[in-house]
């Protein structure tokens, strides 16, 4: 505030001069005081009224960083933070490479996205905590909403991740890392950020206006001293500005507008030593490693460990869920409807329409308690090989939240619907805020019952048909179901085999009348490629996904009549069923368990062997009378 000569108040007398513009009064304070009026007793009565009315701001711990990232279990689920951050609208990537490399000696992840980019302001917002300005446009729904997935994800990854954007003709960098902060000391979190305009890259100020204000201009010339820029360069795994404009020129090469952002996280968790992602068992794909045997010690406990484990699987030979092992398959599922291609270490992600892609398909639907809430579509089908996993695929708003969860007769003691997926988008639960589970409570209690009688009531359905006799009398009979690979004999229930596949250049699915192998699906296609002539080009809108003959929209109901002798016999077929596979699983039992034994005993053989040499090579090494002056203290001991 400024008041010149307008100071009322009983005194002698009062200065005409101004107050100063950084004077805190407070809100119109009033003051007034005896003898000389003067602007720094002004002054010094607003700074007590400030200091008295002063509000602290809150602080994060550095500390926070790590117990944040926690709440991821596994770090697959951190991955997928950092993948629906491309996905939302704000950014609308339609592109996403994930890629392990070394950068001067250092292992390093990275997330390069082909999205709208970030400026200054944007960045910090992410890099803040709480802080979602996300909105969905038209159908595609935004997963982020809390504003913490980027700093749970990348702190789960790593201790450090080092961020840069490119947007028009800014380029931004942001450092947010542990290590950093350890190293300074610091109270609070710190994130040591700046950006430079294109061409010349000379680092400016964001101070003194708004970017998303039309027509103003925020951003002014820093001094060459400025020194933030050392500041990361000494933090982070790129050491010179040379580096970053690299991978600045790698971020504006994905797209032709140019921008993007790449996420680079290092100092990587380990495990037991090694990378807790590990690409030794596939080159093209992060297999998590969920433990190491040697930490768990004693052999007994170990193999005990093993035993428990095999004994909770099915009992069929349908793998338990990949998705919580191998990040290309986790990828292939992650969302319902895809809309944007993922590159897992050079190759190509075969993201799945996963209600396209099963055998017997039919659908129902599910409504939840409550007045006007909309009934949700549910869609089961058989998988299309024998061993493919199995159970209810959950999403919320097209983003997969629990996967191949056993509900229904999947989960007795002598499994019924083996091979059954059913797909649901339930935008009626709320999603835990790691998108791994759904918030427990009743409503959820209640759906999975409902699933699990619409599963056993679908798998009765393709089990069975009503006859009718000479006379009209109807009848249950049994019908048996084609085998996997049949084609044919899958059409006579469900109609033709349609496959759908995703065109490499402007994201949308086609409906195709052949059928492709996944590796020709893997090797890329582009709509130019489609046979129908109205769908092959890229300007043409998706196909409707909602009705095709492998999933029309109808009621399960049970049917009535199944004779009390047809039940007994389908009951002895299930029983006999079941022996066999105990059978089989004890038989499977039995021989992992030889092999973990033989396993143990080789490694236990090979580290008295390396002992053995150890003990040769320093008797060796030691002169004759260390060597006897050894032999006289041992044979004493």
């Amino acid at each position: 505030f400024q008041f010149h000569s307008a100071c009322v108040g009983v005194c002698g007398s009062h200065s005409n001069r101004p107050l100063s513009k950084d004077a805190d009064i407070g809100f119109g304070l009033l003051v007034v005081v005896s003898g000389t009026c003067s602007t720094a007793r002004l002054q010094e009565a607003g700074a007590r009224m400030s200091a008295a009315s002063k509000l602290e701001e809150s602080k994060i711990s550095p500390a926070y960083l790590y117990s944040n990232s926690t709440s991821h279990k596994g770090p697959f689920s951190a991955v997928a933070e950092l993948i629906d951050n491309a996905y939302d609208p704000d950014c609308n990537a339609t592109s996403m490479h994930i890629d392990l490399e070394k950068i001067n000696g250092k292992p390093c992840l990275m997330f390069t996205d082909n999205g709208n980019g970030m400026n200054y302001q944007t960045m910090h917002h992410m890099m803040s905590f709480g802080y979602s300005s996300k909105a969905d446009v038209g159908d595609h729904k935004a997963v982020g909403r809390y504003g913490n997935g980027f700093k749970s994800g990348s702190m789960r990854l790593g201790k450090d991740a080092l961020v840069l954007s490119r947007q028009d003709d800014l380029e931004s960098v942001g450092l947010l890392s542990q290590t950093f902060l350890e190293r300074t000391k610091a109270d609070t979190v710190k994130v040591p950020m700046f950006t430079w305009r294109l061409p010349d890259r000379e680092i400016i100020s964001t101070d003194g206006g708004d970017v998303q204000t039309p027509g103003s201009d925020p951003y002014r010339k820093l001094p060459a001293t400025n020194s933030i820029l050392p500041m990361i360069l000494k933090n982070s795994p790129l050491k010179t500005k040379v580096e970053i404009i690299k991978h600045m020129n790698d971020i504006a090469s994905l797209s032709e507008a140019g921008n993007g952002t790449r996420i680079i996280i290092f100092n990587l968790r380990l495990n037991d030593g090694q990378l807790e992602l590990d690409t030794d068992k596939d080159r093209h794909d992060f297999v998590f490693r969920e433990f190491n045997e040697e930490e768990i010690g004693d052999r007994s406990v170990m193999l005990a460990s093993k035993a428990a484990s095999r004994q909770r699987r099915s009992t069929s030979t349908f793998q338990e869920n990949p998705i919580r092992t191998s990040l290309r398959e986790y990828c292939a599922v992650l969302y319902l409807k895809p809309r944007m291609k993922i590159s897992l270490l050079g190759k190509k992600v075969r993201t799945r329409f996963i209600t396209k892609e099963l055998l017997n398909s039919l659908s129902d639907s599910y409504k939840p308690l409550g007045a006007g809430r909309a009934a949700t579509r549910i869609t089961f089908g058989r998988v299309r090989k024998r061993g493919d996993p199995y159970g209810m695929m959950m999403y919320h708003n097209n983003r997969l939240i629990e996967g191949y969860v056993r509900i229904g007769g999947q989960k007795k003691a002598v499994a019924e619907a083996v091979g059954v997926v059913g797909v649901i988008d339930c935008t009626f639960l709320q999603p835990t805020h790691n998108k791994q589970e759904f918030n427990g409570g009743q409503e959820y209690s209640k759906c999975l019952t409902a699933l699990g009688r619409k599963l056993d009531t679908y798998w009765f359905n393709i089990n069975h048909r009503v006859q009718k006799d000479i006379y009209g009398k109807e009848t249950v009979i049994e019908v048996p179901l084609p085998d996997d690979d049949d084609a044919e004999g899958a059409a006579s229930i469900s109609g033709p085999t349609i496959t759908w596949v995703q065109c490499d250049d402007c994201q949308a699915w086609r409906k195709l009348g052949v059928k492709l192998t996944e590796e020709e699906a893997e090797e890329g296609w582009s709509c130019y490629m489609n046979e129908d002539k109205e769908y092959s080009h890229c300007d043409a809108p998706q196909e409707d996904d909602t009705e095709d003959v492998t999933a029309k929209q109808q009621k399960l109901k049970k049917p009535k009549g199944l004779s009390k002798a047809a039940q007994k016999k389908e009951e002895e077929k299930r029983k006999n069923a079941a022996m066999e596979a105990e059978k089989r699983r004890m038989s499977h039992e039995k021989r992992k368990l030889q092999q973990d034994k033989e396993k143990l005993l080789r490694r236990e053989k090979q580290a008295q062997e390396v002992i053995e040499q150890r003990r040769a090579s320093m008797s060796l090494d030691a002169g004759p009378g260390q060597i006897s002056r050894s032999s006289t203290t041992d044979s004493g001991s």
